[in-house]
């Protein structure tokens, strides 16, 4: 109901029935700090608004100095969305206007789209339910108070307007009923309404209240007079409506029932208002302390540079030790040490994976004895085929003795100089190295893994030490070279390792060597037995023990059993441990930036321009913060007084949120529009968005979104001046220093020191 909000602003709300009707438009009034009145103007997009449409809506830019320019505004506004909604369509973009003057009220003004019944030339049946889907998002708002605006003459119980109050509020607890036009009901009907404003014909919990509507031509009235107008009107005893008590009439009154809603909204949310400040506070702290103190000569950004490296310092050795004491570490710790920023624990499970897959991998060709047709060890079938050694790269079980007639045929390629019956000299360590095939892979994949843990980890503290431009520019001015020497360095030393074992002359002293090779050649010849056929003599076992095929294989084998072991235990300690977690200590360090050329150095330690805005904006913010704060704590004993306030007349009063929804407006040409609706109060944007001003700093915020377009009538003037400019602010909690909170993406607001001036947002959707 644009009536309502001119009546607040005191500026021309309604428009032309050829004016496009902005929906959902939103009115903020924020304080400035400069004396006199000002007006600025801008289109929201809707959500989903496609790219071409952004770039028409971004050129509105309506020149407007003064409140007489309003008018204006409006018309222009409606002529640019023509461009795209067409004449006479409801567009979905929100017209948001904001007014500043040292006289405005803090307060933010919804007024919705109207209830259409029907569609007409120009409105169509999707407009009608945009139309109803935007008041009930707001209506439905848990912190908001719903003014159900109807005329007298019309009844209670079948006004839709109530019907979607009673939806949106079904307990009753946030509608506040208002009746306009109380001069042009019948006599016998006088005694029904009264009994409404009563509250007992249609209870609510916050109460009804009865509005006078001026006749034609009182928007060219004071706002004094038409006061004046209205109170005489109710005094009259002819009027019949004298004996409704004065709290229930009258826009003087209402205008106080209003301001004890706010004031009662506040009180309930300053302790949540206290508590969001200081979880701001501390994010602030914590952004402050992460950008560091400006640093202007080369003194202080060395001194930045070695207090970066101490902390990193701390991290790393935490880290590379596993004791893990820092706050940094703390997130992982509780999320069951599933993080890559507790690298030693990292590193440990790399570890322990290496160690299964080289048991699992690690062995080309697994030798299993006996008659088992599954390796329990690897659970795969046992290959009881003949075999070709070399042909595959893929680990397999293999009976021992296939595996010994593929060694028999495998070795005779290596023949040289060696008497018969006797193994050539590199069979041994050529089967051991093809047993062994896979070494290399898993070991450098080790070597792999743990460097990029290591890379992880160092970004991660990085980024925990300085801000991201500084760790970006610190990563590639000074370590990321190095990074890149110590992956190389590993893998060499993983290459280095492997190299003894691809010899053909393997070398161990290992006394386990001999032990295991005896024990290793009697289960060969019991396995040979088991096969062949009982043996006769020692004669027969000691030909057995000498087949050359069995010779390799078993020392090969045995060899394996030693060196695996040695081999990942070199992996990790040789390789890993000296080649990456020893160097990460020394990764970055004070003495390195030293030895920086001066366009490297300058690039690590220069401030961008948005760092430097971001520490004073941050640091502002947080001064204002805590001023902020300390008000609050002085007035948080209001916390523990009713949230609802009770009027003399004994109606409640609560909330402090307005929404506008009109009445239903009849498309029809015979029927007029009509302005009546639902006008709701926003707690959570008057009460905390903008804070009341101190009665010294003189100031008021308010804001107001407009309705449907609709013709003006007599009832189009019905509520008037909802906080006049002379009202009282004495019952209002008020916050020194013009703070003004605002809220940032997360839900917790910040603040900003203005000037005693006061500036808010109009948003009007009946353009």
């Amino acid at each position: 109901m644009s009536a309502i909000a001119n009546l607040d602003s005191g500026l021309p709300f309604h428009a032309s029935a050829e004016q496009n009707e902005l929906m959902s438009a939103i009115d903020k009034l924020r304080p400035l700090n400069a004396p006199g009145e000002s007006i600025s103007a801008s289109i929201i997009p809707a959500a989903g608004t496609p790219i071409a449409d952004l770039e028409t809506l971004r050129e509105f830019d309506p020149h407007v100095q003064r409140l007489s320019d309003f008018s204006r505004v409006l018309e222009e506004a409606s002529e640019h969305l023509e461009k795209l909604a067409g004449s006479g369509r409801l567009s979905s973009h929100r017209l948001r206007i904001e007014l500043s003057g040292p006289q405005q009220p803090h307060l933010t003004l919804i007024d919705m789209p109207g209830l259409i019944a029907n569609a007409t030339p120009g409105i169509e049946q999707s407009d009608m339910q945009a139309s109803r889907k935007v008041m009930n998002e707001y209506m439905r708002q848990p912190k908001s108070i719903i003014l159900a605006v109807m005329p007298a003459s019309e009844d209670v119980n079948d006004h839709e307007v109530f019907q979607l109050a009673a939806d949106a509020d079904p307990d009753r607890v946030r509608t506040l009923g208002i009746l306009t036009k109380p001069d042009r009901i019948e006599d016998e009907n006088l005694a029904l309404r009264i009994r409404v404003i009563q509250n007992e014909t249609l209870p609510l919990a916050l109460g009804w209240h009865v509005l006078r509507n001026l006749g034609p031509g009182a928007e060219r009235r004071s706002a004094d007079d038409r006061d004046r107008e209205e109170a005489a009107f109710f005094t009259d005893p002819r009027s019949g409506w004298s004996t409704v008590p004065l709290t229930k009439k009258g826009v003087a009154t209402l205008r106080a029932r209003l301001r004890n809603i706010l004031f009662r909204s506040i009180v309930e949310t300053v302790p949540t208002l206290a508590s969001e400040i200081e979880l701001k506070t501390q994010d602030l702290e914590q952004h402050l302390a992460m950008l560091g103190p400006p640093r202007i000569d080369r003194n202080e950004q060395l001194a930045y540079l070695d207090n970066i490296a101490r902390e990193m310092s701390t991290l790393i050795d935490q880290a590379c030790k596993g004791t893990y004491d820092e706050q940094f570490f703390t997130s992982a710790l509780t999320n069951g040490g599933n993080n890559a920023k507790l690298l030693r624990t990292r590193i440990r499970d790399l570890y322990d994976d290496f160690y299964q897959n080289m048991i699992n991998r690690g062995q080309l060709y697994h030798i299993v004895d006996g008659e088992d047709r599954t390796c329990s060890l690897h659970n795969r079938t046992v290959h009881c085929d003949q075999i070709v050694l070399g042909r595959t790269s893929l680990p397999v079980c293999i009976s021992y003795q296939n595996m010994a007639k593929a060694v028999l045929q495998y070795i005779g390629q290596f023949r040289a100089r060696e008497l018969d019956g006797e193994p050539p000299a590199v069979a041994i360590g050529q089967v051991f190295k093809l047993m062994a095939a896979p070494w290399h892979q898993l070991g450098d994949a080790l070597a792999l893994r743990c460097i990029d843990a290591a890379r992880y980890f160092f970004c991660s503290a990085l980024n925990a030490c300085a801000p991201s431009h500084t760790a970006n520019a610190i990563y590639e001015e000074m370590v990321s070279t190095r990074f890149e020497a110590c992956r190389e360095q590993v893998r060499f030393k993983v290459k280095e390792l492997i190299t003894p074992y691809q010899s053909p002359f393997p070398i161990t002293k290992n006394p386990l060597y001999r032990s295991n090779l005896r024990s290793c050649d009697l289960r060969a010849i019991d396995e040979t037995a088991r096969i062949e056929g009982p043996l006769q003599n020692i004669e027969d076992a000691a030909n057995l023990a000498r087949r050359p095929e069995h010779n390799v294989l078993n020392a090969a084998a045995v060899y394996y059993e030693i060196a695996v072991h040695t081999f990942i235990d070199n992996v990790m300690t040789l390789a890993v441990e000296n080649c990456v977690m020893t160097p990460l200590k020394d990764m970055f360090n004070i003495q390195q930036a030293l030895q920086l050329d001066e366009a490297s150095f300058a690039a690590i330690t220069a401030e961008p321009d948005e760092v430097v805005a971001s520490r004073n904006r941050a640091a502002e913010d947080l001064l204002v913060l805590r001023e902020v704060l300390e008000v609050c704590n002085r007035h948080i004993f209001y916390a523990d007084t009713s949230p609802v306030e009770v009027v003399p007349n004994g109606d409640p009063v609560q909330a402090n949120t307005l929404h506008c929804a009109n009445a239903p407006v009849a498309s029809s040409p015979q029927l007029p529009a009509s302005s009546e609706g639902l006008l709701v109060i926003s707690r959570q944007d008057a009460s905390i968005r903008t804070p009341p001003k101190t009665p010294e700093s003189g100031a008021r915020e308010r804001s107001t979104v407009l309705g449907t377009p609709t013709p003006i009538d007599e009832s189009s003037v019905a509520v008037r001046h909802f906080f006049s400019p002379g009202s009282d602010t004495s019952s209002t909690p008020q916050i020194d220093r013009g703070e003004r909170p605002s809220l940032t993406n997360n839900g917790i607001r910040t603040a900003r020191r203005r000037q005693p001036q006061h500036r808010g947002i109009f948003a009007n959707n009946n353009i």
